[in-house]
């Protein structure tokens, strides 16, 4: 609540308007930088070397040039992990087009960019972070749904595409504390649903 707070008011000195949707991105950048920097810490203490590379999924050309980079450094990938992923809750009749495609794209572009930029070098395993709202749906996320799905079916597809590849796809339930859900409404929703949220503790 003290991050949101300053967020608010550096928003404010700025001179944008900072509403609450404002605040929640911003905060939510800062908490991917943290979750980065941590995992990095937590590969440099095992005595291991990170390598660190942002970009935007929706990019096929930069999602090249980072594979690029990889396929210099080692030239194969053990496991490739497809965590990306955009969520904006709104009924199908009142979700703007580029809207759909944005949520769509960052999971299915570029998954598809990633494989497209991986592909002859050798690859251990493939996993994606698909949603229970893929297997089951779910109100206002039918871009969300389909794209979730769609996951399911590529990662599926891999057993005749990629036969040496162990790919596997889990269909999460919103995480409890972390992620996505844990923002706006949705915690409230969920539980007036009776949805319980996966503790990230487990």
């Amino acid at each position: 609540d003290g991050l949101k707070r300053d967020i608010f008011e550096r928003l404010k000195a700025s001179g944008q308007r900072a509403t609450p949707a404002m605040v929640e991105k911003e905060l939510a950048g800062i908490e991917r930088a943290h979750a980065a920097l941590t995992a990095i810490e937590a590969v440099e203490r095992s005595g291991g070397t990170a390598h660190y590379h942002a970009v935007n999924l929706t990019d096929d050309e930069a999602i090249r040039r980072v594979v690029g980079r990889v396929r210099e450094l080692s030239g194969r990938l053990d496991v490739l992990i497809h965590a990306g992923g955009l969520e904006i809750s709104r009924f199908l009749a009142d979700k703007p087009h580029d809207e759909f495609e944005l949520v769509f794209d960052v999971k299915c572009d570029g998954w598809h960019s990633l494989l497209s930029a991986v592909d002859d070098m050798p690859l251990g395993a493939a996993m994606v972070f698909s949603s229970v709202a893929g297997r089951f749906g779910n109100g206002g996320q039918t871009d969300y749904s389909a794209a979730n799905d769609l996951l399911c079916k590529s990662i599926s597809a891999m057993r005749s595409t990629h036969p040496e590849t162990h790919a596997v796809a889990i269909d999460w339930t919103a995480w409890g504390g972390i992620g996505m859900a844990t923002r706006g409404s949705i915690p409230t929703m969920m539980k007036a649903a009776g949805i319980d949220m996966l503790p990230p503790q487990i």
